[in-house]
């Protein structure tokens, strides 16, 4: 762990080092991308240049016309590029290639040369790159390289390791058979956008691992029966948007994704889908279709998701259309305005794992109780825009989470039934000709989360007088906006205590004592004027962490919302407001027939100026009447929060020291650590150096040499004999010269009888 650390600090600093260090060319910006490589982004690019860098990736977009792009021979290599994975060289104005600009690059894996000017390529160009694996030459005209005559009509190109190729928009209006002959590695193939009519058979049959083909927004009227024999791996087949009707006799049997979305279907015959038993998502959307056999789809036994939307289908649908899709999940019938009804006894057999059904604007007037029978699993029910009126008992099943009814004509929730025990968490009404509304009429979804009413005709929040009821306790979000409810108060929050996004904008309120407490009692409850309020204060808290109350009650948009009520500035909850005693405010009483026809405001609160005129002066004591509703702005729903300017320099510099400290310290810490262990390295050779000596002192064995000079006698004083005088030689004296010294008395002891002598010298003793 500690290695990894340390590498890890070498390595970034080295890098940081190496990009500021100055081998980054004239014109380019180069960055670390992580442990993935360094990063250049250029402005310019030509052969005088010199990468000293290890780039990984080079970014030449957007290079400018006049700079005269080129690419020559080995440019790449030539610049020290060697060991590039990755060049991005788009809408750059490029109009020609040397046939040897990308050799040497054998590390190469990306290249993308879109939305340039080129119109042939040598087929050869990148055979010499063995490691390419995804090409994009979107947006090129390249028309001239699949037409017979062309010098490269043999292959397109030869790459022999590449897998992922990006042909969409490059004006390709033929495909030659001979096309991916040199290709025979790819797996995915984007050809969409061009001018494509004919196919030969032969085309992607080199194409043996062949398993994403897009051919969407061409012109492509017919599919030839065995185009796709060879191509046992393709999974997913797009023909988006091409003049094709009929898929018959066509067979695909590894296919599992069908798009055929804006094409020309009229009807869907019991042999359409033969060819395709594995078919998993099924895309008819936006055609012609007003009919389907019932037999259609029982080949696709494993079919999840089918898409019928916008189409004409006339209704009802046969019952046993979905006998044998067992496994569908999603169901999308919205926009086939003549449909009008379900079965009458629902669909039969095994229908039972779909949890997504979309019937919007499908002029549905009810639902009958059999209607959707043996949908025991559906989960998401839209039913928007029809002109259903009631919906009878039994219709809805109780597992039910999203429900979608907004655009109807439902004139009393007692017309819907509710099953008891409901698990319904959204609700939509909005756009329901829907007088009132009582908590009697959710009895029965006591875990709603969500109710849209807005756009109804709602005088009042609640036409009950019952306080009982709390059946939505669960309730956080509730809009009432665009209504014509004209009072609020505080006693309207019983039924929704815990809601934390209330929509009231675009109702005719009156301001009223009543409704400034309402708000007073929103803003201590910090509930949230509008879904932008909403979302705002959930950013702010995933950002921070934390969120400053005070401010908060400030930003939920109350305070503006009553400003457009009231037409004057004012704070409505009392937290350390400014005293805006001394300030002069114009009072409307005041204002003649002859005054101006415009008088300035100046509010208290910030200064501003403010523009009325006379006309709108005159509701600002009485309440804003109905047709005072066009001076609101559209959008005070959607963000009636004061944005304020926030300045990020001082937490970026922050952020920017924060860290250069903490690899400083871990830097500090690595050189202490590295240090100390050099010391007690040595402090522990020192130890073993001095403990090997010690022992060899203490076990070698003494011995005298017999060619040493006499054991000396061994002086001691003696006070008895302090006048004698002893007359010695020194044993280190080669002369014969003698020494006479006054010395102190001494007695005769010999080393021999000593007790150092090596005979009685014993290890353990000393």
């Amino acid at each position: 762990m500690r290695r990894l650390l340390v590498h890890s600090v070498l390595t970034l600093l080295v890098s940081v080092h190496l990009v500021r260090s100055g081998d980054c060319p004239t014109y380019c910006k180069c960055d670390t991308t992580g442990t993935s490589g360094i990063h250049a982004k250029c402005s310019a690019f030509d052969d005088t240049q010199q990468f000293g860098l290890e780039i990984a990736y080079l970014d030449l977009s957007n290079i400018p016309k006049s700079s005269g792009l080129k690419l020559t021979d080995r440019i790449f290599s030539n610049v020290g590029l060697k060991r590039i994975s990755s060049i991005t060289l788009a809408n750059s104005a490029l109009k020609e290639i040397h046939v040897n600009a990308f050799h040497g690059l054998h590390n190469l894996n990306q290249l993308n040369l879109s939305r340039n000017h080129l119109g042939l390529l040598e087929p050869d160009m990148f055979a010499n790159n063995t490691h390419l694996e995804k090409l994009s030459l979107s947006q090129n005209s390249l028309q001239n390289m699949q037409v017979k005559n062309s010098p490269y009509s043999e292959y397109f190109l030869n790459i022999p390791s590449l897998q992922d190729l990006d042909l969409s928009g490059c004006s390709l209006s033929h495909l030659l058979p001979t096309m991916f002959k040199k290709l025979t590695t790819v797996t995915y193939v984007n050809l969409a956008s061009n001018n494509i009519s004919d196919i030969p058979k032969e085309t992607f049959a080199p194409l043996l691992d062949l398993g994403d083909l897009d051919l969407s927004d061409n012109k492509v009227s017919q599919l030839s029966s065995d185009m796709f024999e060879n191509n046992s791996e393709i999974n997913s087949l797009t023909m988006r948007n091409n003049p094709l009707s009929s898929l018959r006799s066509v067979q695909i049997e590894s296919l599992q994704i069908l798009d055929l979305s804006l094409c020309k279907f009229t009807t869907i015959d019991m042999d359409t889908f033969v060819g395709f038993p594995n078919m998993r998502d099924l895309n008819l959307s936006a055609n012609a279709i007003t009919s389907i056999n019932s037999n259609a789809f029982k080949k696709m036994t494993k079919l999840q998701n089918l898409d019928l939307s916008n189409n004409k289908l006339i209704g009802p649908l046969s019952d046993d259309i979905f006998v044998k899709n067992v496994q569908l999940e999603t169901l999308k019938l919205a926009n086939n305005p003549q449909m009008k009804r379900f079965p009458e006894t629902g669909f039969k057999e095994e229908f039972s794992e779909i949890y997504f059904l979309d019937a919007s604007r499908c002029g549905l007037t009810h639902l009958e109780e059999d209607n959707l029978k043996r949908l025991d699993h559906l989960r998401r029910l839209y039913l928007s825009g029809n002109e259903i009126q009631y919906i009878k008992p039994g219709v809805l099943s109780p597992k039910i989470i999203f429900l979608d009814l907004s655009g109807n004509k439902i004139a009393h929730l007692d017309q819907v039934s509710f099953p008891s025990g409901s698990s319904l968490r959204t609700l939509y009404l909005s756009g329901n000709p829907i007088k009132k509304i009582s908590p009697a009429n959710f009895v029965n979804t006591a875990r709603l989360k969500s109710l849209h009413l807005n756009s109804c005709e709602l005088k009042q929040l609640w036409d009950t007088t019952e306080t009982a009821l709390r059946p939505l306790k669960f309730l956080s979000y509730l809009n009432i906006a665009n209504n014509k409810i004209k009072s609020l108060s505080p006693k309207d929050l019983n039924y929704i205590e815990h809601v934390q996004t209330l929509v009231l904008s675009g109702n005719p309120l009156t301001c009223n004592d009543d409704m400034k407490k309402l708000v007073t009692l929103l803003t201590e409850r910090e509930v949230a004027s509008s879904d932008a309020t909403q979302m705002k204060q959930f950013e702010e808290m995933k950002i921070t962490g934390a969120v400053d109350l005070v401010s908060m009650k400030y930003e939920l948009g109350w305070e503006k919302f009553m400003n457009y009520i009231c037409q004057e500035k004012q704070r409505l909850i009392d937290i350390t407001k400014p005293d805006y005693s001394g300030d002069k405010v114009v009072d409307p009483k005041s204002i003649s027939d002859e005054s101006e026809d415009k008088i300035i405001l100046e509010p208290p609160s910030d200064h501003t100026e403010m523009v009325f005129d006379i006309e709108e002066i005159a509701f600002i004591s009485t309440g804003i009447p109905e047709h005072a509703l066009n001076y609101f702005p559209e959008d005070i729903h959607k963000d009636p929060v004061t944005h304020t300017k926030i300045n990020y320099t001082w937490p970026i510099i922050i952020v920017i020291l924060s860290a250069f400290s903490i690899i400083l310290a871990l830097l500090i810490f690595v050189a202490l650590f590295l240090r100390w262990s050099r010391q007690k390295n040595s402090y522990r050779n020192r130890n073993a150096r001095r403990l090997s000596i010690c022992r060899t002192a203490l076990y070698q064995q003494l011995y005298e040499d017999p060619n040493t000079p006499t054991t000396p006698v061994m002086m001691t004083k003696d006070p008895e004999h302090a006048s004698e005088q002893r007359i010695y030689t020194s044993p280190n004296d080669d002369t014969n010269k003698t020494t006479t010294d006054t010395a102190q008395p001494i007695s005769k002891v010999s080393y021999l009888s000593s007790p150092f002598h090596h005979s009685n010298i014993v290890p353990e003793s000393v």
